[in-house]
């Protein structure tokens, strides 16, 4: 389950489940940053990443960006933000998103405050920027804009401890039950109650935990 020194006992956690690297997390992320502000110092709020594409990734072919482009381009319409297909056009890319998961390993241990933001950093530069996650060096500007040591982030990143520690984050999501991202998951007096696992509105979301507080 859960490592318990990631849920604070005192209040209820929301638990954001998801990857980086995952267009449907990149939709809602102005939703969970509407939601934690909403909810304000009443709950903890954690992220866990569960690995939607690990290892190395699909094939990078005509039939995947396709899939891709169009995918991205529902996200957009539904979220209203903003995608850059250029990326699309490479010859060669690995879509594999353990490494921008494994950041987020990382920055829990440097930084666990900024973690949300570096989060939405890390889609930004994917997304917008159109920059590979799968290099180190794609994580030294974010380093720098949250001023990071990118000389402590680096070899912590590349440590082959961290990509067990993500390995193993992905199987305690598997251990929950989350198939799908984002997930949103309350956890209240050791009880896990699913908000959603698909993209939803801050006030869909609102709603769900008033429903779950009401009763539990």
């Amino acid at each position: 389950m859960i490592n318990s020194n990631m849920i604070g006992q005192d209040k209820p956690t929301i638990i954001y489940v998801g990857d980086p690297m995952c267009s449907w997390c990149y939709g809602i992320s102005n939703e969970v940053q509407n939601l934690m502000e909403k909810l304000g110092a009443a709950y903890n709020f954690e992220i866990m990443v569960g690995g939607l594409r690990r290892g190395i990734g699909v094939e990078w072919n005509e039939d995947f960006t396709y899939f891709l482009r169009h995918h991205w381009e529902e996200v957009s319409r539904t979220s209203g933000q903003e995608f850059n297909y250029k990326i699309l056009e490479s010859e060669d890319f690995s879509y594999n998103t353990e490494p921008s998961c494994r950041s987020i390993v990382v920055i829990r241990e440097i930084a666990p405050h900024i973690l949300f933001e570096w989060f939405a950093a890390v889609q930004i530069r994917f997304y917008k920027e159109n920059k590979n996650p799968n290099s180190t060096l794609f994580y030294k500007p974010i380093c720098e804009k949250f001023g990071i040591d990118y000389n402590e982030f680096k070899p912590k990143f590349e440590h082959p401890d961290f990509i067990q520690k993500t390995k193993e984050e992905f199987d305690r999501v598997q251990q929950l039950g989350v198939r799908s991202f984002p997930t949103i998951i309350m956890q209240k007096n050791q009880q896990y109650y699913r908000i959603t696992n698909r993209y939803a509105k801050s006030k869909q979301m609102l709603e769900m935990i008033k429903r779950i507080e009401s009763r539990s």
